[in-house]
C-alpha cells in the first residue's frame, strides 16, 4: 500500500481537499498506521502553532538606532580607497577605449571586399593561408582542431605542415 504524500495530509488537516478524495484519504488513515501517525503529529503541529502568541518586545530600539545614525553621520570612504577604485575604473575605460579606437582603426586598414575586384586565379593560397593567420593551428595541437582547420584551407594540410 502507498502512504500518502505530505502535501495530502496537509490538505486534510487544513480541510481544502475536494469530497471524494477526501473519502479516499480518510479510508486510507483507517487502515495505514504510519500514515495515521503523520497526520496526528501535522495536527498536533497545527494546533500548538495556533497557541502560539508572538510578544511585542518590551524595549523600542528605533530611539538609539536614530541617536547612532545622527551621532556618526555619514559614512565616509577613506581616500586611499576611494583613489585606488578611481584609478581602477579609469585603468578599465582607458582599456575599453583604445580597444574600441585600434577595432575602429585596424578595419580601416584591411580592404573591402566590394572595392576590390581579384579574379581566383589571381588569388596566392600562400598569402591567403598567411593572412588568416592559419600556420597558428599547424601545430600539433591535443585537440585534433590542426587537421579540421587546415583541410578547409586553400592549400592541403600536408602542403602547410
Amino acid at each position: 500500500m502507498a502512504h500518502l504524500e505530505e502535501r495530502e495530509l496537509l490538505d486534510l488537516a487544513q480541510g481544502p481537499l475536494p469530497a471524494g478524495r477526501r473519502d479516499e484519504v480518510e479510508e486510507h488513515l483507517r487502515q495505514c498506521a504510519e500514515c495515521r501517525r503523520r497526520f496526528d503529529d501535522l495536527q498536533e503541529t497545527s494546533r500548538l502553532l495556533g497557541e502560539w502568541e508572538v510578544g511585542v518586545g518590551g524595549r523600542d530600539l528605533w530611539p538609539a538606532i536614530e541617536a547612532r545614525v545622527l551621532r556618526e553621520g555619514r559614512r565616509v570612504i577613506p581616500w586611499p580607497v576611494a583613489k585606488a577604485a578611481l584609478r581602477i575604473a579609469a585603468t578599465v575605460l582607458l582599456a575599453f577605449g583604445m580597444g574600441h579606437v585600434a577595432g575602429r582603426w585596424a578595419r580601416h586598414e584591411w580592404p573591402r571586399p566590394e572595392s576590390v575586384a581579384v579574379s581566383a586565379a589571381q588569388v596566392d593560397d600562400g598569402a591567403v593561408s598567411e593572412w588568416l593567420h592559419l600556420s597558428t593551428f599547424a601545430q600539433s595541437l591535443p585537440t585534433g582542431l590542426a587537421a579540421i582547420v587546415l583541410d578547409d584551407a586553400p592549400g592541403s594540410a600536408e602542403e602547410t605542415l
